[in-house]
């Protein structure tokens, strides 16, 4: 652990050259994997610092597990995110409608799974004192309204698991029956570029129409975790938890953040659930539609929709496709081009304060925005949203499936799994696509036949189609090749 920066520095150095080979327990590891472990050892490391002039047996009372650092994998994909800084042990277990039963076996073994290794580097790490804490934890988890409470399904309501009272809810649970939506009064402004109307605030500058986003909650956005979390805490820390801030001397203080990725990731659809969940004033703008042939118009438009924002602080801005208003100053060929983007800079982070004004973006181009943009005060991160992976493709497939009427001899998880693991690189509008398109294909099948068919239902055959078919649409070479490779593998696992 003392060596943790010294083995960062060499890495710096060493992976510049062209035949470097980084390996550990013997098992070569890609640019990813070495970033994704230089950055747990650093959170492990930074742990370390702060209980090094403590006794071990601080480190070990720390929390229910005696290793805050630990990673610990709950049993189902919808208690993966909950925001707590403990090891959410009671997680990892089976659970009968009523009371959660605590697999301490499974928990033991996590302890020596890979993601756990530069936990176990740490030299205040007490392998024994952890087996003995887990052995010590409750075997059954009743709620009891002081402690434990039952969670249920964000979407039916239905009980899901018993969590801690004061933690954090993951983005698929909530903590009541009854649905927190209500019909209407949504306060979400969304700028369409369509029948606008004259602005008294601002004469000549339009308002924007008021209209409806569809329904969409976090639960919604499968395969992109991590852009999730990072989201929920860009935008719901300082909204819910601005006591805390206070108490430890700073500020709540309104960020910003792009998403950005290939077509089809979710970006949107990530920013609409934002929309739809946080609760607050919503202004959405469609980059192209403040665009204007009058010289200024532009820039007033942007000014009228932050001063909207301020007013109804806090507040969230919402920009669909920002690369058109954010250009890079160096690339733009027009002296309008830079004047908008300097007003943006200026509004995001300028004289005057932003107050409660959340920024979110979306694009598909990143490093077409200017630099400045994506500076700390403005943009603060750019959350790259990429294809999701495998399992990631099996849980938007099992949401694309839900409604969809299947063979009875059909297992929807067992054929959600074999789907997602033959169609690496599909991003979820793809998914999506195959979904529809064997459904599509279904009904193309019965209409042929004379007769009504009463056993109408989708097979597996209709999806292997469907990918097939995707690729024999696709213009490009390399989503055909995908969807080619898609459909061998497809045809072995349904063989």
């Amino acid at each position: 652990m003392e060596n943790a920066r010294r083995i960062a520095n060499l890495l710096n150095i060493v992976r510049a050259w062209k035949s470097t080979e980084v390996s550990l327990d013997s098992e070569l590891l890609d640019k990813h994997d070495i970033d994704g472990f230089m950055n747990r050892l650093e959170t492990v490391r930074r742990c370390w610092l702060q209980r090094k002039n403590q006794t071990p047996a601080n480190c070990r009372t720390a929390c229910a597990l005696g290793c805050d650092a630990l990673r610990i994998w709950p049993s189902f994909e919808c208690l993966g995110y909950s925001g707590s800084t403990d090891p959410p042990w009671y997680a990892v277990g089976a659970f009968d409608g009523k009371t959660v039963t605590v697999d301490k076996e499974a928990l033991r073994r996590q302890l020596d799974a890979p993601r756990n290794a530069e936990v176990r580097l740490c030299p205040r790490f007490d392998l024994d004192a952890v087996a003995a804490k887990i052995a010590a934890l409750p075997d059954m988890i009743s709620p009891n309204d002081r402690e434990w409470i039952t969670v249920y399904h964000f979407k039916n309501g239905k009980p899901a698991w018993v969590w801690p009272k004061d933690a954090v809810l993951p983005s698929g649970l909530r903590d009541t029956k009854e649905s927190p939506w209500r019909s209407g009064g949504l306060n979400i402004s969304v700028d369409l570029g369509q029948e606008r109307q004259p602005n008294p605030e601002a004469p000549g500058i339009p308002l924007s129409p008021v209209s409806s986003i569809p329904p969409t909650r976090y639960a919604d956005v499968h395969g992109q975790d991590a852009a999730v979390e990072a989201i929920r805490d860009l935008v719901e820390l300082p909204l819910k938890h601005a006591d805390l801030f206070a108490r430890i001397g700073a500020s709540p203080r309104a960020q910003g953040a792009i998403l950005a990725g290939p077509p089809g990731t979710g970006k949107s659809l990530l920013a609409r659930a934002v929309a739809g969940e946080c609760g607050a004033h919503i202004e959405v703008v469609s980059g192209p539609s403040l665009l204007s042939k009058w010289v200024g118009e532009t820039e007033a438009a942007l000014r009228v929709i932050f001063e909207r924002a301020r007013k109804h602080a806090p507040a969230i801005v919402l920009f669909d496709e920002v690369d058109c208003l954010g250009m890079s100053r160096a690339a733009a060929d027009a002296h309008h081009q830079k004047s908008m983007v300097t007003q943006l800079l200026a509004l995001l982070d300028g004289l005057e304060e932003r107050g409660q004004v959340f920024v979110l973006a979306t694009t598909n181009r990143p490093e077409d925005i200017d630099p400045a943009l994506r500076r700390p005060g403005r943009f603060d991160q750019v959350v790259w949203m990429g294809p999701p992976d495998e399992q990631g493709r099996k849980a938007i497939f099992l949401h694309h499936m839900e409604g969809l009427k299947l063979g009875a001899d059909i297992n929807r998880d067992h054929l959600a799994a074999k789907l997602a693991a033959a169609t690496p690189g599909f991003t979820g509008a793809d998914i999506a696509y195959v979904c529809q398109s064997a459904a599509l294909l279904c009904v193309k099948e019965a209409s042929t036949v004379p007769r009504q068919r009463t056993d109408l239902a989708i097979t597996a055959e209709h999806f292997r189609s469907a990918i097939a078919n995707q690729g024999r649409a696709a213009s490009g070479g390399h989503r055909t090749g995908v969807a080619e490779t898609s459909t061998r593998l497809l045809a072995q696992a349904l063989n």
